[in-house]
């Protein structure tokens, strides 16, 4: 029981960090000048809503592919179309998962 306290209580915290966290990358990506570092601050804000938030990791690795392509980076390119194929696998999207993949 005393657990269950504890993890209701600890909720908002998490959240309201995650949060901030995300506020965070958002205005350091903004900023951001040099397209490699915005692939890395991109993966960062993958990461750190992956758990919570499906389907906002989803449009954050949506944005990572477009960028990668954008800029032929082969490096980050296979990185984010795995990333991509995973979330919609995990969204039961599997034909879209195949498509992103294969293409890594």
């Amino acid at each position: 029981m005393k657990l269950k306290l504890l993890i209701l209580l600890l909720f908002p915290f998490i959240i309201h960090s995650q949060q901030a966290t995300l506020a965070e990358l958002e205005l350091k990506l903004n900023s951001e000048k040099n397209q490699t570092k915005k692939l890395e601050i991109i993966s960062e804000m993958v990461s750190t809503v992956f758990e919570n938030d499906m389907k906002q990791a989803l449009e954050f690795a949506k944005k990572g592919v477009k960028l990668a392509d954008q800029v032929n980076d082969k490096n980050w390119q296979p990185k984010f179309y795995e990333m991509e194929g995973r979330m919609h696998a995990n969204l039961l999207q599997l034909d879209s998962a195949n498509l992103f993949l294969i293409r890594q």
